[in-house]
């Protein structure tokens, strides 16, 4: 790479496959010595996509230790913890997130989960309160949208 710019924009848009079998690749290629552990953020947006969560979370639940191990600290891992669990827009993957971390060494791990709880219940309840508005919305083809536009 020629620049710490082209370095982060390439690397940072490995994470974005939407299929799993590249999802997985590129989350194996966190552990290795191509990926320092200062850029181990990058692959955090695997929990923002709900066609990659699941490979990302199973993936940190299996390799959590080298993760940390990698991050070189404990103190890291609590980072992990509240965004990890904080990130998911799912009950069954925040409760398990919740679970997972509450049974790891982490300090202060009590404030992390609970933020991440706090930031995932949010998503959850904006999502099933605005869920049915947004089909109908799509369903009518938006007409309401274009509708308000053409008053203003």
């Amino acid at each position: 790479m020629k620049s710490p710019e082209e370095y982060y924009n390439y690397f940072g848009a490995l994470i974005a496959f939407k299929q799993p079998e590249l999802e997985q690749r590129t989350l194996d290629m966190m552990l290795t010595p191509a990926v320092r552990g200062q850029d181990l953020f990058l692959f955090g947006g695997a929990f923002g996509n709900p066609e990659t969560e699941v490979i990302a979370w199973t993936f940190v639940k299996k390799h959590y230790g080298d993760i940390v191990k990698k991050l070189g600290s404990e103190m890291a891992a609590g980072g992990i913890a509240g965004g990890v669990s904080g990130s998911f827009c799912d009950a069954n993957l925040r409760d398990d997130a919740q679970q997972f971390f509450a049974t790891q060494n982490i300090p202060d791990k009590e404030r992390q989960l609970s933020q991440g709880r706090e930031r995932s219940t949010i998503c959850i309840q904006t999502r099933d309160a605005q869920q049915a508005s947004l089909t109908a919305f799509l369903q009518s083809g938006g007409a309401g949208a274009s509708s308000a536009a053409s008053v203003q």
